[in-house]
């Protein structure tokens, strides 16, 4: 589903004929983007749910979930035994260092059984064992000997891009909605207001397309960013997203009804 369609299936879902009217920006981006991280939270690991007996990586279906944003980094050459952060890294899902030209897999460790590892004989870093802690400063890489580690790789969750659609197509001061006077970003999704031609293609209201010049010849656009997450996860997103509308509307007969619905998802 596009931003667009999402937003009609939260009205479906909160019966929109007997609810309070929602704006664009303070209720339904605020309720999608609250939602869909809510969702990740859930699918990496919901630290706040005892009896989930699930999390990444454990079944086939929730790496599908989140499959379009998990990425591995370029190769990083450690600084002082550091790998950087990326600047989109959310969560972690491991780290690979080349030692001595062979690639192998490196164990995270926490803080506080660093120590313990370190004193013992058996668990201390090695060339074959790796490991590696995350702080302020990034990944530290330990190997038993300094410089052993020359590149690193992180293989981690984003931090996906908000949800967000230009309400006003007027609106140059922010450069993301667009009639025919203002350039178009290279790239980027735009929903159709009123008929448009793009590139000698002519589209209709409710299409979308993606720029590919910064020309657009006739017609008025929305600047739209859509949901970087599958679109089988959508609808479940959508169901969070009423049930976080119906609650602050204090619809909560109505709430409670959402809840149960997204449990058969």
């Amino acid at each position: 589903m596009n931003l667009i369609q999402m937003f009609r299936r939260i009205d479906s879902h909160s019966d929109k004929a007997r609810a309070p009217r929602w704006s664009i920006t303070d209720n339904y981006l605020f309720a999608l983007n609250v939602a869909m991280s809510t969702f990740i939270n859930d699918r990496v690991d919901n630290i706040r749910e005892q009896r989930k007996k699930y999390a990444f990586e454990t079944a086939q279906r929730i790496k599908d979930d989140l499959r379009t944003i998990v990425k591995s980094s370029l190769p990083i050459t450690p600084i002082n035994g550091i790998l950087t952060v990326p600047l989109d890294y959310r969560y972690e899902v491991g780290v690979e260092v080349f030692i001595n030209g062979r690639r192998t897999n490196s164990v995270p460790v926490t803080h506080n059984e660093l120590p313990v590892l370190k004193d013992n004989l058996h668990t201390r870093p090695s060339k074959d064992r790796p490991v590696h802690y995350v702080d302020l400063d990034g990944f530290h890489l330990l190997a038993g000997e300094p410089g052993l580690i020359t590149v690193g790789i992180i293989s981690y969750i984003i931090e996906p891009s908000q949800m967000y659609l230009a309400e006003d197509p007027a609106d140059r001061t922010t450069g993301l909605s667009q009639d025919s006077l203002v350039p178009l970003l290279v790239g980027a999704i735009y929903y159709v207001i009123t008929t448009a031609e793009h590139n000698t293609i002519f589209y209709n209201p409710g299409d979308t397309f993606v720029a590919v010049t910064t020309v657009l010849t006739s017609g008025t656009v929305h600047y739209i960013v859509n949901c970087q997450l599958p679109a089988h996860t959508h609808e479940e997103i959508c169901l969070m997203a009423a049930e976080i509308l119906t609650g602050r509307a204090q619809k909560y007969e109505k709430r409670n009804l959402l809840v149960a619905d997204k449990q058969i998802i």
